[in-house]
């Protein structure tokens, strides 16, 4: 009886030494960790808001950029079509002369043509044979008719090559001329993705219908669709996060060109730039489980001193108890 009896109070001491560990670590412990997961969700949303901050920058710089491009290439043809004549420019040798002299400074004219209102080409110079070609019916042809300044989209057009142009209408006597320059495609390129990343950034145009205008650095071509509808970026410019065709997750930061309805996207991996916040993650959890064990450790032992002194107090009041009754 006496053993069962001993063994019963040492059942209860155990008992009692792990509820008091248990309630130890759990009062200690738990706060612990959830100030850990506080601060690392502080620093993750911190880190998120600096990569849209720096890639809403980016995009609006870049779109300022391309828009920069595009006036300057416009006022130069237009100060060219309003000072000169007709007769000037197709007079032989003479657009050659000015080819020479606008890629002077900008090199970023393929060629030059002026087109008279029924399509036919007046005069043309450039890389390819085109000065029999007519233009009526194309849609930048009828475009610039209509509203006098045009800016293609990219096509295939007489070359074969994806390009686009700049044409502007001046009206004369006896009827309206254009001078068409077609722009150096692989200079726009170049200034296009200017605006990349990271070693998987990306940057590139669509236009309106969701169709390619540069090449994209992954996945898909010129003219081919691109994987997401332009309808998700409002006007202005907005940073989103979107799913990529392999189901990955990608931050976009999309921008509108102001002169023509092209829409510029700014694609970057979120990890890419995350390899901070993994490196504070990583000190983090080697903080917390160091500083766990030293907590734990040190409630354990001091829950184990304290029930063996509970243990020795109960051992003596029992034979206090015992040599008293005697």
């Amino acid at each position: 009886t006496a053993a069962m009896s001993e063994g019963t109070v040492d059942d209860r001491y155990l008992q009692l030494q792990w509820r008091m560990t248990l309630s130890g670590l759990a009062v200690t412990l738990i706060p612990l960790w959830l100030l850990g997961a506080a601060i690392y969700l502080y620093f993750a949303s911190a880190v998120e808001q600096d990569q849209r901050s720096q890639l809403r920058a980016l995009a609006l710089n870049r779109s300022a950029a391309i828009q920069l491009f595009l006036d300057e290439r416009v006022s130069t043809l237009e100060v060219l079509a309003h000072t000169a004549s007709r007769d000037d420019l197709t007079a032989p040798g003479e657009l050659r002369n000015v080819l020479d002299i606008l890629n002077e400074s900008q090199h970023s004219f393929v060629d030059l043509g002026i087109t008279g209102a029924n399509g036919e080409h007046l005069a043309y110079e450039g890389p390819y044979s085109l000065e029999d070609r007519n233009y009526g019916g194309e849609p930048w042809f009828e475009e610039t008719l209509q509203r006098g300044v045009h800016i293609s989209d990219v096509f295939l057009g007489f070359r074969g090559v994806p390009h686009f142009v700049i044409a502007i209408r001046r009206e004369d006597r006896p009827e309206p001329w254009i001078l068409r320059a077609t722009i150096d495609f692989e200079v726009f390129i170049r200034l296009v993705r200017s605006g990349q990343v990271g070693l998987t950034g990306d940057a590139y145009i669509v236009n309106r219908a969701g169709l390619f205008q540069t090449p994209p650095r992954f996945g898909g071509g010129i003219l081919e669709k691109a994987p997401f509808n332009t309808n998700i970026a409002p006007p202005g410019v907005n940073v989103v996060f979107r799913e990529t065709r392999d189901a990955g997750r990608i931050m976009s930061a999309f921008a509108w060109v102001a002169s023509k309805d092209w829409l510029l996207v700014i694609d970057r991996d979120p990890a890419e730039p995350a390899v901070p916040l993994k490196q504070t993650l990583r000190i983090e959890l080697i903080a917390l489980i160091a500083t766990s064990l030293l907590v734990g450790g040190a409630v354990i032992f001091h829950v184990r001193q304290l029930v063996s002194r509970l243990a020795a107090e109960d051992a003596n009041r029992v034979r206090t108890e015992a040599q008293l009754a005697h």
